[in-house]
């Protein structure tokens, strides 16, 4: 028993430290340097009672190694518990947020922290196995969370950190209203996520893929993705259709997570007001009267069937006026004509 409670002891110690180097880390040099999700700037400026949570989780921390050192194992657990039920807290808000990878590796160290420290305990193991398990349900949504915004989207062309992004599929009569439209005067601050609904789409973003790496702008290459005849799906090595698959799922993947269930969608940063409608400048959406309404991916019909409205404009935060104004000078004022 004595032996086993010093390693409860000595591996708590450990613990407890390696969580306190984490939290001094992150208030003395910022986490977010090792964050590449959304939830390290959301949640930069927030504090307990004035007090930065690095800060906050580095005296907890620390009390709990130095009572493990001294012994106070049963002081040292109600710390740890402590430090749970608000790292419990804290995964429920990320849930409903942004998942920040720093704050998830801080909980990893608390639960293995709180769970070395009642490993030993006389009381009844149930609580213990419960509060785990709903740190476990909490938990594994933010990993799900964090795996989505890092794993993006594929662009075909244009910045990763584009002022305008249209998703798009080669057959849906709309997408190619807006991406011909969008595209012929070869503006530098767009990108091109294409949305596969049949295998002839992949055939055809292999296409398009093609001619963009020949030099061709994305005018011409959709262009001539959508106007030549589809290859063959026996002439393009599997791999190469499978890795397209990938890609593809990748952007409808980033549609559903932004809410979108139509295309063409397209997503952009600021000055909602100058989209709105013709009589304001542009219309990226094709007028539904014009017998173009976009595709759905709700229902079992053909992507061309023009019964459903397109998805309608998003906003996101980006770049700044000055690079929407360029956009804006480059891309023709109405794309429903």
């Amino acid at each position: 028993m004595f032996e086993t409670r010093r390693k409860a002891h000595l591996s708590g110690t450990l613990i407890a430290l390696a969580g306190l180097a984490l939290c001094l880390y992150g208030g003395i040099l910022q986490a977010e340097a090792l964050c590449f999700t959304s939830g390290c700037a959301l949640f930069r400026d927030i504090t307990i009672a004035g007090i930065s949570p690095w800060w906050a989780g580095a005296g907890a921390f620390g009390i709990t190694a130095l009572l493990c050192m001294i012994g106070r194992t049963r002081m040292a657990r109600g710390v740890a518990m402590l430090m749970l039920l608000g790292d419990l807290l804290f995964l429920f808000i990320m849930i409903f947020t942004a998942p920040c990878i720093p704050c998830l590796c801080a909980a990893l160290i608390i639960i293995w922290l709180y769970w070395t420290l009642t490993a030993d305990s006389k009381r009844p193991q149930r609580m213990r196995t419960a509060l785990a398990l709903v740190w476990l349900s909490l938990f594994t949504p933010n990993i799900f969370a964090t795996a989505g915004e890092m794993t993006g989207g594929w662009i075909i062309h244009g910045p990763e950190q584009a002022a305008l992004q249209i998703y798009f599929s080669p057959s849906c009569p709309a997408c190619k209203e807006a991406v011909l439209a969008i595209s012929q005067n070869n503006p530098q601050q767009v990108a091109y996520f294409p949305v596969a609904e049949s295998t002839s789409d992949l055939l055809r973003i292999k296409k398009m893929q093609e001619e963009l790496k020949a030099g061709r702008s994305v005018y011409a290459a959709f262009r001539t993705s959508i106007t030549a005849a589809v290859p063959l799906q026996n002439g393009v090595p599997p791999a190469e259709v499978a890795m397209l698959q990938w890609r593809t799922l990748q952007n409808k993947a980033r549609l559903a997570r932004m809410g979108i269930t139509t295309i063409p969608a397209i997503v952009t940063a600021g000055k909602p007001a100058r989209l709105g409608g013709a009589e304001q400048g542009m219309s990226f959406i094709p007028d539904p009267a014009s017998g173009f309404a976009g595709c759905s991916e709700q229902t079992d019909q053909d992507c061309d069937d023009t019964g459903r409205q397109p998805a309608p404009l998003l906003r996101s935060p980006s770049p700044s006026d000055s690079q929407l104004d360029e956009l804006f000078d480059n891309v023709p004022e109405d794309v429903s004509n």
